[in-house]
């Protein structure tokens, strides 16, 4: 039951995106890989944002576009990032001067996390519960094994991750997003 409840976390936080920490670290000279330093029992998911002490950010690219344009020999300040499958950011060029980085990154529960964070649990326990329930009842061969009521805590858990993103995307002011269109001249 831990490990479904585990899961459903990892789940919510991965979909909605909405758990986020800012963090910073230094670079050093001739090293391109670093891991992110986040929370005890969370891990990275996406770093939304790098930049430098003077407000400068840097670009995302993904990792094809930067095993075409870098190689360790070239250094210099960083201007592209991407966070590979390992969890680690890597940049490029590779810095050549130590400088501090910050970023904003989604996070979630490490698959080995003993705790979850009490922000998460607060607000969206139901759902999280929800969606364990969706797991459990999906375990074909055992006692409570139950494809209707798995299906409907899918959509409970769905429908809150739904809820979630809506709310981050309005900046959780409850408002309604609008573009408004302006007159031609």
């Amino acid at each position: 039951m831990n490990e479904a409840v585990l899961r459903s976390c990892i789940e919510f936080c991965e979909r909605s995106r909405a758990f986020t920490e800012t963090v910073s670290f230094n670079t050093s000279p001739g090293i391109a890989k670093y891991s992110i330093p986040v929370s005890t029992n969370t891990s990275p998911y996406e770093v939304v944002v790098v930049w430098r002490a003077g407000g400068t950010k840097l670009w995302k690219i993904t990792r094809d576009i930067y095993d075409i344009s870098f190689s360790p020999t070239i250094t210099g300040a960083p201007m592209y990032y991407y966070m590979d499958t390992g969890g680690m950011l890597v940049l490029g060029p590779t810095p050549a001067a130590s400088e501090q980085l910050t970023l904003t990154v989604v996070v979630k529960p490490s698959y080995n996390a003993t705790i979850v964070d009490d922000a998460l649990l607060a607000q969206w326990a139901p759902a999280i519960a929800s969606g364990a329930k969706a797991r459990l009842y999906a375990q074909k061969g055992m006692a409570w094994y139950d494809p209707a009521e798995a299906a409907l805590k899918e959509r409970e858990f769905s429908e809150a991750v739904s809820s979630l993103v809506a709310q981050t995307n309005s900046g959780r002011s409850g408002g309604l997003l609008r573009v408004v269109m302006r007159p031609a001249a």
